[in-house]
C-alpha cells in the first residue's frame, strides 16, 4: 500500500512535469501565430503607405507637366487657332510644343505621353507627331475600343480621371496599362486632352511584397470605388471586398467573407483619391501554427507515454 502511493506520486508528479509544459507550448504557439499574423499586417501597411507615397510624387510631377504645358502660349495657339491647313504650314509650332514636351518626362512610372488636340485633329507626344488620322488609329488603342469611339470619349471634359488597367497600344507598342487623363481647359473651353499611360508593372511591383504575392491579393481603387488595378495570388485567387469595411477608417481589421477570414489592409491617398487594398487569408498562418501545435503536442504524448510505461514496468 505504501509502495502503491509512492507510484501514484510519482506519476501524478511526471503527469505535471510533462503537462505544464505542453499547455505553455500551445499557448505560446498561439500568441506567437496571433504576433505573427500582425507583423505580417503591419509590414504590408507600411509598404502600402511607401507604394502610396512613391506614386503620389509622380503623379504631382504629371500635374505640374500638365499644368506647365497649359499655360505655354504655343500650345494654347495650337489648340485653339491651328486647324487642319495650318498644321501643314505651321509645323515649326509642333516641333516647339513637342521639343518641350521631350524636356518633361518620368520614365520609370509614363514611358511616354501624348496631348490629343480636338480641333486640329492631331497628337503630339515627346516622340511622335501624329498629323492624320489614319496613323492615329493605327498607332493608339484602349482595350476593345476603336480609335473613333475613343476618340469621341476623349473630347469629354476629363480631371485627373484613371481609365482601368488595359492592354493598350502606344505608338505601336502594346503593353497593359492605366490611363491617367487630363482635360487641356482653354479659355475657349476644352480644346485637348492629355493622356498619360501608366505601366502596371510599375505599381504592381510596389505592391507586391512578398506576403502579397505568395498567399493574397491587391488592387487599387480611384475616388469613386472603381477598381483600376488588379494584383491576384499566386493561385490567380481575386475578390473584392465590400465598400462598407473599406470606409471605416480602419487600416488593419480582419473580416469574415464566404465564410473564410480574412485581413484586409488599406490606405488612401488624399493627394489623387486613390485608395490601396491588400488582403491576406488567415489560413496560411493559421495552418502554419496548427501544424507546429499537433508537432509539438505528438511529441510530449509520445514522451509522457514512454514514461509512463517505463514507471508501469518497473513498478
Amino acid at each position: 500500500m505504501k509502495n502503491k502511493k509512492v507510484y501514484i506520486r510519482l506519476i501524478w508528479g511526471y503527469l505535471a512535469v510533462f503537462m505544464i509544459p505542453l499547455i505553455m507550448n500551445v499557448v505560446m504557439l498561439e500568441d506567437i501565430g496571433n504576433s505573427t499574423q500582425e507583423n505580417i499586417c503591419k509590414n504590408v501597411l507600411m509598404n502600402l503607405n511607401h507604394t502610396k507615397e512613391t506614386i503620389d510624387n509622380n503623379f504631382e510631377e504629371i500635374d505640374s507637366i500638365v499644368e506647365k504645358l497649359s499655360a505655354n502660349s504655343t500650345v494654347f495657339y495650337i489648340a485653339t487657332q491651328m486647324d487642319e491647313r495650318d498644321k501643314l504650314i505651321e509645323i515649326s509650332k509642333i516641333l516647339s510644343v513637342q521639343d518641350y514636351m521631350s524636356v518633361m518626362t518620368i520614365q520609370s512610372f509614363v514611358e511616354e505621353y501624348y496631348l490629343i488636340f480636338h480641333y486640329s485633329d492631331m497628337v503630339i507626344s515627346p516622340e511622335h507627331v501624329y498629323l492624320f488620322h489614319d496613323s492615329m488609329s493605327y498607332d493608339f488603342k484602349y482595350g476593345d475600343m476603336e480609335w473613333d469611339a475613343w476618340k469621341e470619349m476623349m473630347r469629354e471634359n476629363h480631371t485627373k480621371y484613371y481609365f482601368p488597367e488595359a492592354m493598350t497600344r502606344q505608338n505601336r507598342q502594346s503593353s497593359k496599362a492605366l490611363l491617367y487623363v487630363q482635360s487641356l481647359v482653354t479659355t475657349y473651353g476644352t480644346k485637348g486632352t492629355f493622356v498619360f499611360p501608366i505601366r502596371s508593372e510599375y505599381i504592381k511591383s510596389l505592391l507586391a511584397d512578398a506576403y502579397v504575392s505568395e498567399d493574397g491579393w491587391a488592387y487599387v481603387l480611384d475616388e469613386n470605388g472603381k477598381k483600376i488595378l488588379t494584383i491576384t495570388s499566386e493561385n490567380e485567387e481575386f475578390e473584392l471586398i465590400p465598400q462598407e469595411y473599406l470606409e471605416n477608417n480602419k487600416s488593419i481589421q480582419e473580416i469574415r467573407l464566404n465564410g473564410r477570414w480574412l485581413d484586409v489592409i488599406t490606405t488612401s491617398s488624399e493627394e489623387n483619391g486613390l485608395t490601396y487594398v491588400a488582403v491576406l487569408p488567415k489560413d496560411y498562418i493559421t495552418t502554419q501554427v496548427s501544424e507546429a501545435q499537433q508537432k509539438s503536442i505528438l511529441l510530449i504524448v509520445f514522451a509522457l507515454f514512454i514514461g509512463l510505461l517505463a514507471i508501469c514496468v518497473v513498478s
